[in-house]
């Protein structure tokens, strides 16, 4: 029943539950069957997942553990739920059928029966659909509305659209995460990637996407998911190799799709089947989505009217890099001619600003005191990201 106590686990981990099971009691000096029941005094809350085996039993009394554990339960006057595999309608493989001790099961189901009003269940999701609704109830009979667990993730990014060859930048706050950090995956329509980013004392973290990669990522649209793996501390739902794919796995049911290899699956189409698996009622994660667009390097500027010698003016334009990136400005003659008394060159250097519109602004102050009458040409230079737009204009 490892995959239906997972189960119930998962839903518990919800309510911010201290869980009692057999996967956390550790090594210990005292005998197993004591331990449980040391457990069990401890609690105040007795759930028992019946399945179709009596298991392991205890020599002295002849009885399973499980049956002295709820024995222990109803002595203790615990609350008590009790939910049984529906023997109907269940998949149930053979080798998790009792055999030996086929009679002291079929006699401890008979007493819960008849002691309790049992819950039937059929999947692994039918059992936690049904405990998260009776736990609900307890919680607002015991305490009011339940409390649910306080972790949390957020993101935002950089820049809606990031421009080949720049950098991007994913930050935002993930609390409780117990010092697993916050996986990121990005998928776009001939991409995949995933990222295992650490989070500060602070609740930040922070994720570069850096210039190299993004330099490779075809342009279009790309989808974001920002999974927190919760109360239990580890990722429900991972990627994998699979016989030479890359599959993304839900560790609860083996659930899988194809992210690279044969019959993958791409962009929005595995974002949504990624969240599709975290939403399920048996993963304790939680997660935070996010777009961006990868798009060719862009930079326009604007067109100048004819100048007069000593004019003053400003140069503006538009781009899609991202701010602070460094523009490399020159402005000089269309031609050089001998008739020209003195050369005139301007060159500098400016940075990018955030614009409106989804696209950001430069803007370049230009003194015309000493040019002579002609043809100008103006040169706006990403050096880092290889792109040069150019503007002329006249000077009567």
């Amino acid at each position: 029943m490892r995959t239906y106590r997972d189960c119930a686990r998962a839903v518990l981990n919800k309510f911010n539950a201290d869980i009692r099971g057999m996967e956390n009691f550790g090594a210990r000096t005292q005998k197993p069957l004591d331990t449980c029941l040391e457990e069990v005094k401890s609690s105040e809350l007795f759930i028992g997942i019946i399945g179709m085996r009596y298991g392991s039993v205890d020599r002295n009394t002849g009885k399973s553990y499980v049956e002295r554990e709820y024995e222990a339960a109803i002595k203790k006057k615990l609350e008590i739920k009790i939910y049984m595999i529906d023997e109907k309608n269940a998949n149930i493989p053979p080798i998790n059928v009792e055999c030996k001790n086929v009679e002291k099961l079929n006699k401890f189901k008979k007493k819960l029966r008849t002691d309790h009003t049992c819950v039937d269940f059929s999947s692994e999701l039918d059992l936690s659909e049904k405990i998260q609704g009776d736990l609900k109830k307890y919680f607002i009979e015991r305490i009011g509305e339940p409390t649910l667990s306080r972790a949390f993730v957020s993101g935002t990014i950089n820049s809606a659209t990031i421009v080949k060859g720049d950098d991007g930048f994913i930050v935002g706050t993930a609390t409780e995460t117990q010092f697993s950090g916050v996986a990121i995956w990005i998928f776009g329509q001939n991409f995949f990637n995933y990222f295992v980013v650490d989070v500060q004392p602070d609740d930040s973290y922070n994720l570069q996407i850096p210039s190299v990669l993004t330099k490779q990522m075809p342009t279009g649209k790309y989808f974001v998911v920002i999974q927190h793996p919760m109360t239990n501390g580890r990722f429900d739902v991972i990627p994998c190799v699979s016989k030479g794919s890359l599959i993304v796995k839900n560790s609860f049911n083996n659930e899988t799709f194809t992210v690279q290899g044969p019959n993958s699956i791409m962009g929005s189409d595995a974002a949504t089947n990624l969240i599709e698996f975290i939403n399920k009622t048996t993963i304790d994660d939680t997660y935070t989505k996010l777009q961006f667009f990868i798009d060719d390097p862009v930079i326009r500027i604007n067109p100048i009217e004819n100048r007069r010698s000593s004019d003053k003016f400003t140069i503006s334009g538009i781009t899609n890099i991202a701010v602070d990136n460094e523009i490399f400005i020159e402005i000089m003659p269309g031609q050089i001619s001998p008739e020209l008394k003195s050369y005139f060159g301007i060159k500098g250097v400016i940075r990018v600003v955030r614009g409106v519109e989804g696209y950001n602004s430069l803007s370049f102050d230009v003194d015309l005191a000493t040019a002579q009458p002609g043809d100008y040409v103006i040169n706006a230079i990403s050096y880092k990201l290889g792109i040069v737009a150019s503007q002329v204009f006249k000077v009567e």
